[in-house]
């Protein structure tokens, strides 16, 4: 995920980030599913999500420049 936040990434590197979810996402699907039914609750949208990133960079570019982190902002009462 370092690489994929990079602020400057190549046609090889994502290539390589794309390989990479899809292993990741092979293992997960493996250890955690199982292919049965009572176990689809592990099927998460977020880590089919995943299978999208590298489609995402190569369109709009480093996902320092399309990804969104809601900021924290904590008050306390004194």
């Amino acid at each position: 995920m370092s690489l994929a936040t990079s602020f400057e990434i190549t046609s090889e590197e994502i290539d390589d980030i794309e390989m990479h979810l899809e292993m990741f996402t092979e293992w997960y699907y493996d250890t955690f599913y199982q292919g049965k039914e009572e176990r689809l609750p592990a099927c998460k949208y977020t880590v089919h999500g995943m299978l999208h990133l590298a489609t995402d960079i190569r369109n709009w570019g480093p996902v320092s420049c399309f990804w969104q982190y809601p900021e924290v902002c904590l008050f306390s009462s004194t």
